[in-house]
């Protein structure tokens, strides 16, 4: 067969919320009979976050996950640092979601940027985080 386009799947959030700006660069990957995605969504100040949905239909529909804590749906799941020094303080990104191969949860690989020494100069990186739960809470690790 041939290829069925399907059109817009999963869209940014309603004004005021995380990723209203829109949503773009996402990972999928398959976990308890579900297909999980873990979108990046940009906010009004164009901060970069991710968030999280889920599809039972093998992506055909999807729907952002209420994840704890969070009052939108989707998330964030996994935000840039507060602190203007920190070298991922403005994006999180273009994540990539691995399933540990000993079942102990999930580590997430994402680019970040920030500002370097001079406030001005953008620094980028790629950043890890872990948790037990796609829901989270996740938390940054050095590999």
């Amino acid at each position: 067969g041939g290829v069925t386009k399907l059109g817009k799947v999963l869209e940014g959030g309603e004004p005021g919320s995380w990723d209203e700006r829109g949503i773009g660069t996402r990972h999928v990957i398959h976990h308890d009979g579900a297909l999980w995605m873990v979108f990046e969504g940009v906010n009004a100040a164009t901060v970069h976050s991710l968030g999280l949905a889920k599809s039972e239909d093998g992506g055909r529909t999807w729907t952002k996950q209420q994840i704890p804590g969070k009052s939108e749906p989707g998330g964030p799941i996994y935000e840039p640092r507060r602190d203007q020094d920190a070298w991922d303080c403005r994006v999180v990104g273009t994540p990539w979601l691995v399933k540990m191969p000993d079942g102990a949860g999930f580590r997430l690989y994402y680019v970040g940027s920030g500002f370097a020494e001079d406030g001005e100069t953008t620094t980028m990186g790629i950043g890890c985080a872990e948790s037990e739960s796609l829901m989270g809470p996740w938390k940054r690790v050095q590999v």
